[in-house]
C-alpha cells in the first residue's frame, strides 16, 4: 500500500480528515500537517514527511489553488513523477498544474463520494510497484559443487606437493665393458686395454 502526502488548505480540513480517513480504510498511510507533534519545526517536518512519501495528493479548491504552501507541495508532486490531483471543488488548478489529469471530487456527495480518489491511489502504487525494477536473483553454488571444487583443490596441491618433494632417481650409470677377441695378438690387446681407459 501507498505512503500518501496529503496536501490542502487550512479551510479544507474538513475534507482532507475525510479523505485521509476514506485512504486509510483501503490500507494507505497518510500523513497531513495535523500529524505534526508539539515543538517540531513545522517545515522541516512538513519536508522530510514530503520527501518519503510515495505519492503527493494535492486536493484543489478555491483556498488551495492560491496557497503558496500547497503549490510548493504539488510542485515536488510534479517535478518527481508523484503528484495525485483531486478536485474538491470546480476549480481550475494554477498556472503549471493544468495538463495533469484531476480526480474530481467536485460534484460528488454521499457515501461513495471519495471511491475515486482510492481507486486512483490504488491504480497509481501498483504500477509504480510493477514499474521498479525486480532485482535479479543470486545464483547459488550448490553445496555438492563446492565440495567436489575443494577435493579437486587438495588433490592438485597433494600432487604438487609429490612432484616438488619425491626424491628422484638417478640415472643409470652405463657399463661397457671392452675387451679383445679371443686368439688375437698382443697389440689387439694392448688397443683394447687403452680404450677401455679412455672410456673410464
Amino acid at each position: 500500500m501507498a505512503g500518501i502526502f496529503l496536501s490542502y488548505a487550512r479551510e479544507d480540513a474538513d475534507t482532507a480528515k475525510r479523505i485521509a480517513a476514506a485512504l486509510e480504510s483501503a490500507g494507505h498511510s497518510v500523513w497531513w500537517d495535523r500529524e505534526i507533534h508539539a515543538g517540531e519545526r513545522f517545515s522541516a517536518e512538513i519536508d522530510k514527511a514530503l520527501k518519503s512519501a510515495e505519492l503527493v495528493v494535492v486536493l484543489w479548491s478555491r483556498g488551495s489553488i492560491d496557497s503558496p504552501w500547497v503549490q510548493d507541495e504539488a510542485a515536488v508532486g510534479r517535478d518527481t513523477g508523484r503528484l495525485v490531483p483531486v478536485l474538491i471543488e470546480p476549480v481550475e488548478p494554477p498556472l503549471g498544474f493544468r495538463q495533469y489529469h484531476a480526480v474530481d471530487l467536485s460534484s460528488r456527495r454521499g457515501r461513495g463520494r471519495f471511491q475515486p480518489i482510492v481507486e486512483a491511489i490504488g491504480a497509481r502504487s501498483g504500477a509504480r510497484r510493477d514499474s521498479a525494477p525486480t532485482p535479479a536473483p543470486t545464483r547459488r553454488f550448490p553445496r555438492h559443487a563446492w565440495m567436489a571444487a575443494a577435493a579437486l583443490a587438495i588433490f592438485a596441491m597433494l600432487a604438487v606437493g609429490a612432484w616438488r618433494f619425491w626424491p628422484r632417481a638417478t640415472s643409470a650409470t652405463a657399463i661397457v665393458q671392452v675387451a679383445p677377441a679371443p686368439g688375437v695378438d698382443q697389440q689387439s690387446r694392448d688397443l683394447a686395454q687403452a680404450i677401455a681407459l679412455d672410456l673410464g
